[in-house]
């Protein structure tokens, strides 16, 4: 058997799903806050505290690095397993936390025109990451669309499939920065 976790890592909170991946069955869910609101409770305190401290991305990296070793741990207890166990990682969050959890300078999204150092898709050893889970795990981090249209709006997009649709479909993720998504097989606007 496969096991793998899909994990969102929010500004405030950190979700994390263990699921079997032959199956698609979710086995547990675990989440906390995110340790990084001891250094900004929002994003622009957090790229504000990456510029006024030398050793600023690296405490960020670690903090969310930590917690989400926390939630593997949780997860992978909570169905009898092992973080071991764990091959295959998918991480998402708007692209501020995805700079941060990739340990990517987020400084150029703290003004305009709001730059993702990267938009691309990114997959990396979890132990490369200071992470850990199975010998070999993979973190996949899904591509960013723009400055506050993160990896979570592809992950919604992907998981809702409006592109295959003929009506005009809303997606909406409530969340800090609030992506919205209408459109259909024809065109979507983020």
């Amino acid at each position: 058997r496969a096991y793998g976790v899909a994990v969102d890592v929010g500004t405030t909170t950190m979700v994390a799903h263990l699921a079997e991946l032959r199956t698609g069955e979710v086995l547990a869910t675990e989440s906390c806050m995110n340790p990084q609101i001891s250094y900004g409770e929002d994003l622009m305190s957090r790229v504000s505290y990456v510029m006024e401290n030398a050793a600023g991305l690296d405490t960020l990296h670690r903090a969310v690095i930590a917690a989400l070793d926390g939630l593997i741990r949780d997860a992978t207890a909570a169905a009898g397993l092992a973080p071991d166990d764990v091959s295959d990682l998918v991480v998402v969050g708007n692209t501020i936390m995805h700079h941060i959890f990739l340990g990517i300078d987020p400084r150029e999204l703290g003004g305009a025109p709001f730059a993702p150092a990267i938009k691309e898709a990114v997959d990396v050893k979890a132990r490369d990451l200071g992470l850990h889970a199975g010998r070999g795990a993979y973190v996949h981090a899904p591509p960013v669309e723009a400055g506050y249209v993160g990896a979570d709006n592809v992950a919604a997009l992907v998981a809702e499939e409006p592109h295959r649709l003929d009506e005009i479909t809303l997606l909406i993720d409530v969340g800090t920065n609030g992506e919205i998504v209408l459109g259909n097989r024809q065109r979507l606007l983020s």
